[in-house]
């Protein structure tokens, strides 16, 4: 620690044995390795004789440990008033030296809780408005610190109850962002007591824009705000009661960002402060910057029960749109919150499942499918949400999810099978196929489209992988397609995606031409294909089926002597387990 004899003497209260160290010669002036000198330890103990003696064998006042504290200042932390007024009489510059932060004595005493060593100074000369680097006065000091006696001390003295920091936050600020619920009532009440009846008709006068109880931070916000934002109704609902000139705290304050406390309560899922504020008349409609109420920012922050009270207060938020064009439903299920759009179901259904953005077209379920959103999506189908609807870009639901590579909406949909054919009234396979009015692609092709290995695997289970695109309505950056009856292998080819390209040729249900060419009988072309690539004999398309199974379910006799001639297999099975010996004898070839 680097103490000399001295240092330990001072610690144990010894003033005789200081005594005898400094007439023995010991150094007064030694620092520890914190920088703490022997006159730091006694004023810390508060111990006046040890003082004395040290300042009789010349103790430097000046000298600063590595927190840039004198003795002074240490006596001040610990509230020592009788050594304060010693050390200030026995070294009078050291009364105005500040600590790193510029500090001065009367803001250590008042972070410190120490109402006479405050008192004490002020005698002494430390001014009582000096800021530090930070702007905040000892008022500020003790307010954010919770010393209610310091407070009621300075505030007695004069201290400058709108006083701010370099972030323009007043005591009043500091008090309510730190829970001090004491301060916070004792400053409004100061500004009822008789002696500051003319400051309080100044502070709370509406025109004056120092206002206390509606100042600003840089940001804009009021303490009421700072209450709302952290919950802390009792505090909202003093701040709301008229003081002075019957004034209150402005309850639709706005923000920097427009935002009333109504926004910041919601925003932080303060229900209790939002049904405050809702009883005393703040302004649910309130937009903000961007355009949110308050119940857009509780959706987009999933606090499903202060939506539920929104709701309960107004049922038509539900409606409201933002600057985007996006309602709650669209900002909950693009977050994926699956709490709030239960509660926003339950308002109004067919507002949540059928509201489009008017910019982009997207439904609820348009953004829960593109963001993966399982749950949500689950919700809003068995709410009837139209999974055939079309967003802007020609993308239905499904589509989206077969873009941004989301299988999980392919086992919602698989698992609700029967409420989904009966709202489309078709079976399942047509929601797989439907394509695009406006780039002509089904499923498969968005997915194959965007490199979505694993979408595009799962939907081969249910859709041909020879599936050609149908024409376009209208050509989109993004697709520019310039012909259509594009298959998926087209699309995986056209973009180098190898894994792809292997996955769907590999794939059974692929239909080739071969298959097509054996099933109509026609010899030469089958003779020309073969010629080209005998591999392709052994394909199966979707049942199973290769060209022999073809050649004899048809009864072209011909076509089963050329495909045998070639290597074709009799023995091969399709997926109920028939050859082509099983075929010929079913059709009686």
């Amino acid at each position: 620690t680097g103490n000399t004899i001295l240092h330990l003497a001072c610690e144990r209260r010894d003033a005789e044995m200081v005594k005898l160290f400094c007439r023995k010669g010991s150094l007064v002036n030694v620092q520890n390795k914190e920088g703490i000198t022997a006159l730091h330890i006694a004023a810390a103990m508060g111990d006046i004789p040890i003082i004395e003696t040290l300042y009789t064998y010349k103790a430097d006042p000046g000298l600063l440990d590595h927190m840039e504290r004198t003795a002074l200042h240490t006596a001040a932390e610990k509230g020592h008033t009788s050594v304060v007024e010693l050390l200030a009489d026995r070294f009078p510059k050291a009364v105005l030296r500040r600590t790193k932060d510029g500090s001065t004595l009367m803001h250590i005493a008042s972070e410190s809780g120490h109402p006479e060593t405050a008192l004490a100074f002020l005698k002494k000369g430390v001014p009582l408005h000096m800021p530090n680097k930070s702007g905040a006065v000892c008022l500020h000091s003790a307010a954010k610190n919770n010393h209610v006696e310091v407070v009621r001390t300075l505030l007695m003295k004069g201290a400058h109850v709108d006083a701010r920091t370099k972030a323009s936050e007043n005591a009043l600020h500091l008090a309510v962002r730190h829970c001090r619920w004491e301060i916070t009532r004792h400053m409004l009440e100061f500004l009822e007591q008789k002696y500051s009846r003319y400051e309080a008709t100044i502070c709370v006068n509406m025109e004056n824009k120092k206002a206390f109880i509606n100042a600003k931070t840089k940001l804009g916000l009021t303490p009421l705000h700072l209450a709302a934002q952290r919950g802390y109704n009792d505090l909202v609902k003093k701040l709301l009661k008229p003081i002075g000139s019957d004034q209150k705290a402005s309850i639709d304050a706005r923000s920097l960002d427009n935002k009333t406390p109504l926004h910041k309560a919601a925003e932080n899922g303060q229900i209790d402060v939002c049904q405050t504020l809702l009883d005393a008349g703040a302004n649910v409609l309130a937009t903000d910057s961007h355009g949110q109420t308050p119940l857009h920012l509780a959706a987009e922050n999933d606090h499903s029960n202060v939506v539920g009270m929104f709701l309960a207060h107004r049922g038509n938020l539900v409606e409201i749109e933002n600057k985007n064009g996006s309602t709650c439903a669209h900002i909950a299920a693009s977050k994926g919150s699956v709490a709030v759009i239960k509660e926003l179901l339950n308002s109004n259904r067919e507002s949540v499942t059928s509201t489009a953005n008017k910019i982009t077209r997207s439904t609820a379920l348009h953004l829960a499918a593109s963001k993966g959103h399982a749950e949500v999506v689950r919700e809003l189908i068995l709410h009837g949400a139209d999974l055939m609807k079309e967003d802007l870009a020609g993308m239905n639901a499904l589509h989206l999810s077969a873009k941004y590579g989301h299988s999980s909406i392919i086992d919602v949909i698989v698992s609700n099978t029967k409420a989904i054919e009966l709202k489309i009234n078709a079976p399942l396979r047509t929601l797989w196929q439907k394509t695009s009015s406006k780039t002509g692609f089904n499923v498969l092709h968005v997915a194959t489209h965007f490199f979505q290995e694993e979408f595009a695997r799962e939907m081969l289970h249910q859709i041909r992988a020879a599936e050609p695109s149908q024409p376009p309505g209208i050509k989109l950056d993004h697709f520019q397609p310039t012909q259509y009856a594009f298959t998926p292998l087209h699309l995986a080819s056209q973009s180098g995606h190898v894994n792809l390209v292997r996955m769907i040729l590999n794939y059974p249900g692929k239909v080739t031409p071969l298959h097509l060419a054996a099933k109509s009988g026609y010899v030469s072309v089958v003779g020309l294909l073969l010629s080209k690539s005998i591999k392709q004999i052994g394909c199966k398309d979707d049942k199973g089926f290769t060209s022999l199974h073809y050649a004899a379910a048809y009864g072209h006799l011909d076509m089963a002597s050329l495909l045998l001639g070639q290597g074709a297999d009799i023995h091969t099975c399709d997926k109920i387990g028939m050859t082509p010996l099983h075929l010929a004898a079913k059709s009686g070839s």
